[in-house]
């Protein structure tokens, strides 16, 4: 079965609204979308979407409409309203990342503990609708992987409800460290903090359009017209099958990419010592790598994130293990490709004791477990042991 993507084409940069509005412009089904919208507890509100133009494209305009409430909401609210809303599984991590990268960015850009950031117009109900129901939509949809395209910024500055702020704003900048922006000579906020959080939270790469079949594509519109162009979110969906030309590539010495599948799930119960012992078993048993990120659970427990990376072929053996160590009653798993780098080894002798050199492109580098058995058994220092372990194999490899 293939693997169902989502493309952002972020040219005219990204808003909490255009993002709904290109989804559902894209087939999402809006009556499925609004009735689970429905479930979140934040009072009246009413959701319009309309089909509009923008020099000359046909998008679809989204707009929530709700009178002003004063409320002003911090993460740890939202998250509450996300869990009492007993929406999808999927949808409530999305959302929950979403905001909880919005808060993180807030909260670094105004120097505060993330439980004393107040979300002004992030936490409102246009920007908790645009949120939740953009990733209502990625689930509606099926999606499997989102990617975007390189993110445009405008210039100036702009109107907030913390006072004037250049364009683009501190918490945007934030929000999009180390993702590639490229900028536009007009004098408009084209990327919001609501639009960058939902990238930051939910893209996994950032390139021009990835191969894939095309199943779908929509447009998103902005709230203002822009002469320059279209004032627009793109999105293109599309499947990658396991038999297309990207995914069919073999590891060779020419191209060093392999097919992987990579599993990842959340856990919010789980003592630091069977964390522990998972990824050393897992590692045991074969894994090519193993990490844990932190991550936000719901009620805003903190948790975590364990990510495997694995032989396609051994899939089953790796999630009987994390499910039966871990309790976790559902793993996610996904094809991926990685790139390795060809590397040789040999083995040397020291102290009467074998030591194994890895040889790859970037140098040479003795194995870290083998250098500690000779350092334990001598009682020699390990810097040295690796010092001379690696010239000796600097020298046979001269020979």
């Amino acid at each position: 079965m293939g693997t169902k993507l989502a493309w952002f084409n972020c040219y005219a940069g990204i808003a909490g609204d255009m993002a709904l509005g290109s989804l559902l412009d894209a087939g999402a089904d809006f009556d499925q979308v609004h009735e689970i919208l429905k479930r979140l507890p934040i009072g009246d509100w009413s959701l319009e979407a309309n089909q509009v133009e923008r020099n000359g494209i046909t998008a679809t305009g989204v707009n929530v409409v709700a009178p002003p409430d004063g409320v002003v909401r911090t993460f740890s609210h939202i998250a509450g309203m996300i869990e009492e809303s007993k929406l999808p599984d999927l949808v409530s991590i999305m959302a929950l990342k979403a905001f909880e990268k919005l808060a993180q960015a807030e909260a670094l850009v105004h120097r505060r503990p993330l439980a004393q950031v107040h979300l002004h117009e992030a936490g409102g109900h246009d920007a908790i609708i645009d949120i939740v129901g953009s990733a209502t939509a990625l689930w509606n949809l099926g999606i499997d992987e989102v990617s975007s395209s390189p993110v445009a910024h405008g210039l100036g500055i702009i109107n907030s409800a913390h006072g004037t702020l250049p364009n683009p704003p501190p918490a945007v900048l934030m929000l999009l460290q180390d993702i590639p922006v490229f900028g536009h000579n007009v004098n408009y906020e084209l990327t919001t903090p609501t639009g960058a959080a939902i990238l930051s939270a939910w893209v996994s790469s950032w390139n021009p359009m990835p191969e894939m079949i095309i199943k779908g594509r929509g447009y998103g519109a902005g709230s203002k017209e822009i002469a320059e162009f279209p004032n627009c979110l793109q999105v293109v969906i599309g499947e990658r099958s396991n038999n297309s030309q990207f995914a069919s590539l073999k590891t060779n010495e020419s191209t060093n990419i392999e097919k992987v599948v990579l599993l990842e799930t959340n856990l919010d119960d789980v003592s630091p010592e069977t964390l522990g012992y998972l990824i050393e078993s897992l590692l045991e048993i074969g894994a090519y790598d193993v990490w844990i990120t932190a991550s936000t659970m719901k009620k805003s427990r903190p948790g975590h994130e364990i990510h495997v990376l694995v032989d396609p072929q051994n899939v089953e053996k790796y999630i009987n293990l994390i499910s039966k160590e871990s309790g976790t009653l559902g793993i996610r798993v996904q094809e991926t490709m990685r790139t390795k780098s060809t590397r040789t080894e040999i083995v040397i002798s020291i102290e009467n004791m074998e030591v194994k050199i890895k040889v790859g492109p970037d140098g040479i580098k003795a194995e870290f477990e083998d250098l500690k058995k000779v350092a334990q058994k001598t009682g020699r220092p390990l810097k040295e042991l690796k010092l001379q372990a690696e010239q000796i194999a600097r020298l046979m490899m001269e020979d």
